[in-house]
């Protein structure tokens, strides 16, 4: 079980949060390369994400750091990209006949084709002024993503520890919003990150080709 949070200089008390609600990871995302902490705990397993959406700025820190996170719906940026999240907010209007949600079946096509994932944050809701609308756009990208075969994470995304909630609420929400397996959902970043950690690794050579 791993949570996704933007500490400010507050890291411990989001470790002794995530342990009192039963995570036994913890994911930690910074603006910039030179906020990562390196911080180490014998109770809980942490890593380091760089949220930014400067193709540049990306492919510097890329190999310094567990993932990318971005929160812009720019294709061109899905190949470079882990995790994308909170498109829900990047409007206040919805269309007529449908919301609008930030991802359409092209996009969600495109992350599928570039094994990204796409971030459903509990924050966004916990925060919003329009409950309501971000909770249908959330439905509907879950919906999408469960048609084209997206990879979904569930998380937080706190900016403090009061803003955390523990892995069977975050699951049992979720799920209430149509996603068929919020305990898969909730573990995808562990796997991404494993994955990226095996692609940095001297037995990786090219997408299936690697040293035994």
């Amino acid at each position: 079980m791993i949570d996704i949070v933007f500490p400010h200089k507050n890291e411990k008390r989001f470790v002794e949060t995530a342990l009192k609600l039963g995570f036994d990871k913890i994911a930690f995302v910074y603006n910039d390369i030179k906020d990562v902490k390196g911080i180490q705990s014998k109770d809980i397993d942490i890593f380091y994400g760089i949220l930014s959406n400067n193709s540049n700025k990306i492919n510097k820190v890329k190999n310094k750091v567990d993932f990318i996170i971005s929160d812009s719906n720019n294709k061109q940026l899905f190949r470079k990209i882990d995790l994308i999240f909170n498109l829900e907010n990047q409007t206040n209007r919805d269309f007529m006949h449908q919301r609008n949600s930030g991802l359409n079946h092209v996009l969600a096509k495109e992350l599928k084709q570039r094994t990204g994932l796409l971030g459903l944050s509990f924050n966004l809701i916990l925060n919003s002024k329009n409950k309501i609308a971000i909770i249908g756009r959330i439905a509907q990208n879950i919906r999408l993503c469960q048609k084209y075969k997206v990879g979904m994470i569930i998380g937080s995304f706190a900016q403090n520890p009061e803003e955390m909630r523990g892995p069977e609420d975050l699951i049992a929400f979720f799920n209430l919003l149509g996603l068929n397996n919020g305990k898969k959902a909730i573990t995808n970043l562990h796997r991404k990150i494993k994955q990226n950690h095996f692609k940095n690794s001297d037995k990786y050579v090219t997408e299936g080709v690697y040293i035994e």
